[in-house]
């Protein structure tokens, strides 16, 4: 299911050497990147259904809407802190909680500083974390 979805979610290239050389070059552009976005598009380009209402426009949080609350780990090897931050800028009214942790995933590691800032925030969308807030992994990331 979660091939399926990323395959009709966004749009691959249809060429296998296209698909290698995106491939290529998006594991080339971050220093804690591992490879499995461009495992994802080896099997999502060659999906036999497309999506023919995927939204890949821009997305934007409305000035006038909740602040939204993005948590980026700073060395999580599928979701790059950059994306975070990218993500946060791209959608204004945003507000990003950094984790310096190393792994991937922040709620799963049940940080008490990224949970309380988390259902803080799902109780009360208006009581965010101060700008430039940080959290701290407090295990190692190999642990048990």
């Amino acid at each position: 299911m979660f091939v399926a979805n990323n395959a009709v979610s966004a749009h691959y290239p249809r060429r296998l050497a296209d698909n290698l050389a995106d491939f290529r070059h998006r594991y080339g552009l971050l220093d804690h990147f591992w490879a499995h976005g461009g495992g994802a598009g080896l099997v999502a380009h060659r999906w036999p259904v497309r999506s023919r209402d995927t939204f890949d426009g821009d997305f934007e949080n409305p000035a006038g809407a909740p602040t939204i609350l993005v948590i980026g780990g700073t060395h999580d090897p599928a979701t790059p802190y950059q994306w975070a931050e990218r993500l946060t800028e791209d959608l204004g009214n945003a507000r990003l909680l950094t984790y310096r942790s190393d792994g991937h995933g922040a709620l799963n590691d049940g940080n008490p500083c990224v949970v309380i800032a988390s259902i803080t925030y799902l109780s009360d969308p208006t009581a965010l974390p101060p700008e430039g807030s940080t959290c701290q992994q407090a295990t190692e990331p190999f642990d048990g």
